[in-house]
């Protein structure tokens, strides 16, 4: 009976370490606090986009690959930052901001007014993920990704 109770003990103590062990006090202070840093930074880069600014090596990590509405994979390099891409207007809408580990990742809504070369207004929305990871000098995007959002046609039930 005395071994069946120390068993018992020994399995309730290693249950107790490994639980309590796997959930650090600071986890959620340091989330939030990682959460906010990076969204501070994505309404940085909604700022650098109205300005037309090519300078992003402060956004983005050497080698980040950045996938378009197309499919089409450009890796970023340092240094050579972006051609400009006049916009009217660009707003960010139903950002949700989640840390997994040493990343955040952030998703949302951009609507954006772009400004052709012949002056024309072009709208379009696109959905966006951001997965930004910290590094000794900040929090940097490591791989961003857009889908254009096209509209839905509604259909006829006769069409069925």
């Amino acid at each position: 009976m005395i071994q069946i109770i120390i068993v018992w003990l020994f399995l309730l103590v290693c249950f107790a370490v490994n639980f309590f062990g796997q959930i650090p006090k600071t986890v959620t202070k340091i989330d939030a606090v990682s959460v906010a840093e990076v969204l501070k930074l994505e309404e940085l880069g909604r700022q650098k986009t109205m300005r037309a600014d090519p300078a992003w090596d402060d956004l983005m990590s050497d080698g980040a690959y950045m996938i378009g509405p197309d499919g089409n994979v450009v890796i970023y390099q340092a240094g050579k930052g972006f051609p400009p891409f006049p916009l009217k207007s660009f707003t960010l809408s139903e950002m949700i901001a989640r840390p997994y580990g040493q990343v955040v990742v952030v998703t949302g809504l951009g609507e954006v007014e772009a400004i052709a070369p012949d002056k024309r207004i072009i709208p379009f929305k696109m959905r966006f993920m951001n997965v930004w990871k910290r590094f000794p000098d900040g929090w940097k995007m490591i791989v961003t990704q857009r889908t254009t959002v096209t509209p839905i046609k509604p259909k006829n039930l006769s069409d069925r």
